[in-house]
C-alpha cells in the first residue's frame, strides 16, 4: 500500500512532509513553552501541527518498511528503520505535551479573565501554576528529545542511501563526443 507512486518509492515522498511537519511542531511547542505570547498567538496552531505530525510517522514508517523490502537489509538500512520505528513515541510525547499545554493555558486565561481576583498578580500567579510549570518542562523535554531524535534518524538515513558514493570514481569510458 505505501510503496511506490509512479514507480517512485513512497517512502522519500513521506519522509519530506515529516521532516517538515516534526521539527515545525517541536518548535512551536519548544516556544509555546517558553512563551506565555507565543502560547497566545499561536493557540490551536500548535496541538494540531503537533497532531498533523504524529498521523504522519506511521506512514513514513510504512513506507520505509516496503522500501526496505526493496532494497534490502544492510547494516545501515536496518540501523535506520530500528531509529524510525521510536519516533512515533516521541512525537506522541510532544503531541500531549502541546494539547497539556494548550489546555491548560485556556483554562488558565478563561478563569483569570472570568470576574473575581482573575486580574493582575493573582492571573499571572494561575498562568505560573505547578501544573502549568510541569507540562512546560514535559513540553521542552519532548520538543528537545524529538528535534534530536529527528536529527539522528535523519543522518541514519541519509548515511543508507549515499554512504560510499562520496569515494566513487567515475571513469571517463570515451564514448560521448564532447565539441
Amino acid at each position: 500500500m505505501f510503496d511506490t507512486i509512479g514507480g517512485i518509492p513512497m517512502h522519500p515522498l513521506i519522509v519530506h512532509g515529516v521532516v517538515v511537519l516534526v521539527p515545525l511542531a517541536a518548535l512551536l511547542v519548544l516556544l509555546a513553552a517558553l512563551s506565555p505570547r507565543v502560547r497566545g498567538w499561536a493557540g490551536i496552531l500548535t496541538p494540531i501541527v503537533a497532531t498533523l505530525a504524529l498521523v504522519m510517522v506511521p506512514f513514513a514508517t510504512q513506507s520505509g518498511e516496503a522500501l526496505e523490502e526493496r532494497v534490502g537489509e544492510t547494516a545501515l538500512v536496518e540501523e535506520h528503520a530500528e531509529l524510525g520505528e521510536s519516533l512515533v513515541f516521541f512525537v506522541l510525547l510532544l503531541a500531549v505535551a502541546a494539547w497539556a499545554l494548550w489546555f491548560v493555558d485556556r483554562r488558565s486565561r478563561a478563569t483569570a479573565s472570568g470576574g473575581g481576583s482573575g486580574g493582575g498578580a493573582a492571573g499571572a500567579a494561575r498562568g505560573r501554576s505547578p501544573v502549568m510549570l510541569a507540562i512546560m518542562a514535559l513540553a521542552v523535554v519532548a520538543a528537545l528529545a524529538t528535534t534530536v531524535q529527528v536529527v539522528r534518524i535523519g543522518h541514519s538515513g541519509a548515511a543508507s542511501v549515499w554512504d560510499g558514493v562520496g569515494q566513487q570514481v567515475v571513469v571517463d569510458d570515451g564514448d560521448e563526443d564532447e565539441d
